[in-house]
């Protein structure tokens, strides 16, 4: 009897029952954490179709400019994600990071000013590295991680809102022939800086639908050369309402070499001729 006492006195408590006969509150299972899922957001996505791998490129083989910096990191819905920094080093003008169909990588960097930088030592603007993508992706998210480290806030509190600094985003991607597709809400910004666009996509020869251009106020070069050489291109979204005429500079061979069919969705009045799209493309005002 006593012996049996001594164990209800051990067993008791670990099954939940008190001597009483009532029940102890069962433990909660433990929390999976706060959820990733916002980061889908607030940083540019890569989803690779097939096995492929992120080249991040040096345009610029020597130390008189700073190169921007980049982080990426395998998505998982829950728990902390690990960044690994892909640093170009003196000796190396190339950086190759695998990327494994089925993930999804979220990818960001700290880079106000940009990513086309000033060179001291011809005190001209230059594009300091471009990220290339060798296998078929397609992009989702936003390009301000890039240089606003994916936080999402920026100096003016709504991206939209926000003025792009001048050539932030020239030729980024030029000649990245792995990029098929990026999703509609890519590029928020609707208040661009002369040149920020400029070359963006120039040579992504396999680009089949660009994302939205929401851009409303536009400035010197934004666009120049954005599409130039997307052999495939099928798909262009443009917000702007005003007409080539009102902003010349704007629009310079930024279609040129492209797929001589597709549709061109537009807010203005100018047909797609006169935004220097092929006589195949058919105009479908918005």
């Amino acid at each position: 009897m006593k012996k049996n006492k001594i164990l209800n006195k051990i067993l008791m408590p670990l099954i939940g029952i008190a001597s009483i006969g009532t029940m102890i509150p069962a433990i909660s299972s433990c929390s999976m954490g706060t959820s990733n899922k916002q980061m889908l957001d607030t940083n540019m996505v890569v989803h690779p179709i097939e096995n492929s791998t992120l080249v991040f490129w040096r345009e610029i083989p020597n130390d008189t400019v700073t190169t921007p910096n980049l982080e990426i990191a395998v998505y998982k819905e829950y728990g902390k994600l690990r960044w690994n920094k892909i640093e170009l080093e003196h000796s190396s003008d190339r950086q190759a990071y695998k990327l494994v169909k089925g993930n999804k990588y979220l990818v960001r960097g700290d880079n106000p000013h940009g990513w086309d930088v000033y060179d001291t030592s011809t005190s001209k603007y230059k594009q300091a590295a471009n990220i290339k993508f060798e296998g078929s992706v397609y992009l989702s998210g936003t390009i301000l991680s890039l240089i606003d480290n994916g936080t999402g806030k920026t100096e003016a509190g709504d991206t939209s809102t926000l003025e792009l600094p001048n050539r932030c985003f020239s030729s980024i991607f030029k000649g990245s022939d792995g990029i098929v597709n990026v999703n509609g809400s890519f590029l928020p910004s609707e208040h661009l800086g002369e040149y920020c666009y400029n070359g963006m996509f120039r040579d992504c020869i396999n680009l089949v639908v660009p994302p939205y251009l929401p851009a409303t106020t536009l400035a010197f070069g934004c666009y120049n050369y954005l599409y130039n050489g997307c052999l495939s291109l099928q798909l262009v979204y443009l917000s702007y309402s005003g007409t080539r005429a009102d902003n010349t500079s704007c629009f310079d061979y930024w279609v040129n070499n492209i797929y001589y069919s597709g549709k061109f969705y537009y807010r203005g009045t100018d047909n797609a001729t006169n935004f220097g799209f092929p006589n195949g493309w058919i105009v479908r005002p918005w």
